[in-house]
């Protein structure tokens, strides 16, 4: 009589859930440098929208901003949420995302969320399931981009990128964006 080797139970490893700290700035000094860099960059200002929290404290921003470019018209949306951390300010949520208006599967979105459960990174870029066949990729298991050092001018140089040379930051481990993210 064989007997089935016993299932063991292997322990998930537990990700490090962090809030990402900057210093020396303070709310409104990160979104006058947010909307700065971007007025630079594409020529046009953004609409923003404050975040409050139910004290009436502002939290966060959402930047909006719609591109037309010779590959088509694509929505950009910034969002950051913040907390007062001693002497930093600390990112506890953000979400960089490109998409364009007409064709909905050629999207991407960097998000970080540091209230996630331990178990699941707190960084990750959605993607069209379809097309790159998951929707979710991580730093270091899918990508070799080190997302926890994203932010809003790195990310409009990426979105810059994907708009010029039209590599998404997914394909081939996202080694592309490495030296637009660091």
């Amino acid at each position: 009589m064989t007997s089935k080797p016993r299932q063991r139970n292997i322990p998930k490893e537990k990700f490090v859930v962090r809030d990402i700290e900057i210093s020396n700035v303070t709310l409104r000094e990160l979104l006058e440098k947010d909307v700065k860099i971007i007025l630079k960059e594409f020529g046009t200002r953004p609409t923003v929208e404050l975040r409050m929290d139910n004290q009436g404290v502002v939290i966060g921003f959402l930047i909006k901003l719609t591109l037309n470019d010779w590959l088509g018209a694509y929505k950009v949306e910034i969002i950051e949420k913040v907390k007062k951390k001693g002497n930093f300010l600390a990112v506890t949520k953000y979400r960089y995302a490109l998409s364009p208006i007409y064709d909905q599967n050629d999207f991407f979105r960097f998000d970080h969320d540091s209230h996630l459960d331990p178990e699941y990174p707190a960084e990750h870029i959605n993607a069209d399931e379809t097309k790159y066949h998951k929707s979710h990729f991580t730093f270091p298991y899918d990508l070799d981009v080190d997302l926890q050092k994203v932010n809003t001018g790195n990310m409009i140089t990426a979105i810059r990128y994907y708009l010029k040379d039209n590599v998404h930051p997914v394909v081939d481990r996202g080694r592309e964006y490495i030296q637009i993210i660091q």
